[in-house]
């Protein structure tokens, strides 16, 4: 169920990263982090997994890391979609930075 929840967050970050504000890969990615953070700290921890609002039944330290940890995912998945618009080799994500 993880790999099908990542799936379709990358699949959005897809089809919205041309939409994203941001310059560079790296803002885009942050900035997109921010949708499945907040997902996942409003709404899958308290609601879905009991765990209390942002987490804090996990510990103090889950909110950062959830910030942090889906900023590190978002940029590497906006490289690699921006990657597209950069070389020839990238047949597939080239059309999604256009």
């Amino acid at each position: 169920m993880r790999a099908a929840y990542g799936t379709v967050w990358g699949i959005f970050l897809g089809a919205v990263y041309p939409a994203i504000p941001g310059r560079g890969f790296a803002a885009r990615g942050v900035a997109f982090s921010l949708l499945p953070s907040v997902y996942t700290l409003f709404v899958v921890y308290p609601v879905l997994l009991g765990l209390g609002f942002l987490g804090v039944r996990q510990g103090f330290l889950t909110f950062p890391l959830v910030l942090v940890g889906y900023a590190v995912a978002g940029m590497a998945a906006a490289w690699v979609i921006s990657w597209g618009g950069e070389t020839d080799l990238a047949p597939v994500s080239a059309p999604l930075v256009e």
